[in-house]
Formats: structure tokens, sequence, C-alpha cells
């Protein structure tokens, strides 16, 4: 796996936590992550895209399309375990050759990710 495709599988995961959690039905609205933003729903000033989401398309309405899509693919059940089991134990997901406190350029881009997607902004 690189590291877009890794990126973009953590986004995934997290934009749709709140579904899995029932707080909401849709990503998109619920109001304390940056999904809808992500989607292009509504504007975050606190947002930056990372290298990865703007090469999703050439133009803003075409990442929120792909964005969209994106929440749309099924993850498949060995990658959502082991996503989870990770997460649990304070580990990043990843490659085989990760060093073993799961920090790396990969694991930066998993934080990056995380904290595209649970922007909660102030006030």
């Amino acid at each position: 796996m690189d590291s877009a495709e890794y990126l973009l599988r953590c986004v995934r995961y997290i934009d749709l936590n709140p579904v899995r959690a029932r707080m909401t039905d849709d990503p998109v609205r619920f109001p304390w992550a940056s999904c809808a933003a992500l989607c292009g729903q509504r504007d975050d000033p606190l947002l930056t895209l990372h290298p990865t989401q703007l090469a999703m398309g050439t133009s803003n309405k075409d990442r929120s399309h792909a964005c969209r899509e994106l929440l749309t693919e099924t993850l498949d059940n060995e990658n959502f375990a082991a996503i989870r089991a990770y997460l649990q134990q304070q580990r990043v997901y990843g490659r085989d050759d990760f060093p073993g406190d799961g920090r790396s350029q990969d694991a930066a881009l998993c934080d990056s990710a995380a904290g595209l997607s649970a922007t909660v902004k102030a006030g």
C-alpha cells in the first residue's frame, strides 16, 4: 500500500466513525468533523488539504466529488479490522517495514488525516 492510498484509507475510516457510532447516517452532515468541507458542502478556513487530496481532482468540484465517492467505497473487513486493532494498540497500520514505534512518514500522513478529518472549530 502506498502513502496516498494509506492516507485516503485513514481519512475514510475517520470520516465514517460518526456513522459507525450511529451519531449520524451521513458523515457529511456530522457538524463536528471536516467531512462536509472535504466534500464541498461547507467552507472551513481551518482546513488545509494534503497534496494527496489535492491530487484527487483539478478543481474543488472534482475533489469534492472524489471525496464523496471515496466515502461510498467499502473498506474490506480485513483492513477495517486491522486499522481498528492497530488504533487500539496506539500503533499505525501500514507496511511491514514500519518502525516498531509506528513513527514514519506514513504515520505522519495518518496523523495529518486525523487532523484534517477531526477538525473542530473553536467558538
